[in-house]
């Protein structure tokens, strides 16, 4: 804990409500501090002392945001957090399957992959979520340990072995690492801009052996820090293996030529030829094992069949921030996924 904030939570006797609150009676918790931000804030901290792990959900991500940021100022006091080294971490939720032409934000997919890191290491975690951010499918525990890549100086690291497990994590080649998710190759230095930082890194190879590992500036492209290992997260949530990615195309056209015969038996030409083209070209995208701007629909296909839920251990404990503006939002929700679903099933831009 901050310096700043156990003076507070003793001196404001948060402390011991929230133990009666985490030990009365185990499961979800609802806040009900009146309209003190600072005191919310506080008992939340307080509860997380003794919990461990916490998971906050709240009526939206505005709401999220702001209740991190006071969290933020009670924990960190002064000092800017540093999104990728706190123990406060914003869950936002998948907006995909609200619109089936929309690309996921990758700021938001890599906010949501350190959280679940923090999760699978056992690392005292505050997670702040929108209710409906508990929805999101998102790659599985053991699959996301699995794939984490640890790189150390002195490494044997062939560079082929190196690029291959970037492609994997569904990092992009780029002439330039100007933002997270991209690398790029120079002979024998490999510069990787893991989706976990806030700076890129440079590994300089000597052989197959990680001679050095440094933090460098995008724009300059000067190297700066020196570090002597670096945990490098999947860019994505899905992992690139081409063996999934050719079944889910597979799939996916069997079952566009599927709905445009039932669509065209429903004098829905228009929509039966829509199908058949974007199914086309995703299939033609999965089968070249890239990553591509609507990939994320596909998660529960390639493997992201798992949600926050799953990384929770059992001592965890949920809190809901103003319970009745959460349900509201939940409702409001399911009701924008039916109306969106029902849409683009009428157009032709989704399968049933």
């Amino acid at each position: 804990m901050g310096a700043l904030s156990n003076p507070l939570l003793v001196l404001s006797g948060f402390e011991g409500k929230a133990e009666e609150a985490l030990y009365g009676g185990r499961g979800a918790v609802s806040v009900a501090i009146g309209p003190s931000t600072s005191g919310r804030a506080l008992f939340l901290l307080a509860l997380w002392r003794s919990a461990k792990t916490l998971v906050v959900l709240t009526g939206n991500l505005g709401d999220a945001e702001r209740l991190l940021g006071d969290l933020a100022s009670l924990l960190l006091g002064e000092r800017s957090p540093d999104p990728f080294e706190s123990p406060l971490c914003l869950y936002p939720p998948d907006q995909p399957f609200l619109d089936p032409d929309s690309t996921a934000d990758p700021q938001a997919v890599h906010r949501r992959l350190y959280a679940l890191y923090r999760l699978t290491q056992g690392k005292p975690t505050i997670v702040v979520a929108p209710a409906s951010a508990l929805l999101t499918p998102t790659i599985p525990p053991e699959a996301l340990s699995q794939a984490t890549l640890l790189v150390r100086r002195g490494d044997c690291l062939p560079r082929e072995e190196l690029v291959g497990r970037l492609l994997r994590l569904g990092y992009e080649r780029a002439e330039l690492v100007e933002q997270a998710g991209q690398f790029a190759l120079r002979g024998g230095v490999v510069d990787v801009f893991p989706s976990n930082s806030l700076k890129p890194l440079r590994l300089e190879l000597f052989g197959d052996e990680v001679e050095s590992i440094r933090e460098f500036d995008p724009e300059s492209q000067r190297s700066t820090r020196e570090l002597d290992k670096a945990t490098i997260l999947p860019a994505r949530e899905v992992l690139f293996d081409r063996e999934r990615f050719e079944e889910t195309a597979n799939a996916l056209e069997e079952e566009a030529h599927r709905t445009a015969e039932m669509l065209r038996a429903e004098g829905k030409g228009e929509a039966a030829l829509r199908v058949l083209e974007w199914a086309s070209e995703e299939a033609t995208a999965l089968r070249n094992c890239s990553p591509f701007p609507t990939l994320e629909k596909y998660k529960p296909l390639l493997g992201g069949v798992a949600t926050l839920a799953d990384y929770l251990p059992q001592t965890a404990v949920f809190v809901v921030d103003e319970p009745a503006k959460v349900k509201a939002h939940l409702e409001e929700f399911e009701r924008e996924v039916r109306k969106s679903t029902e849409r683009a099933l009428e157009r032709g831009e989704i399968l049933p």
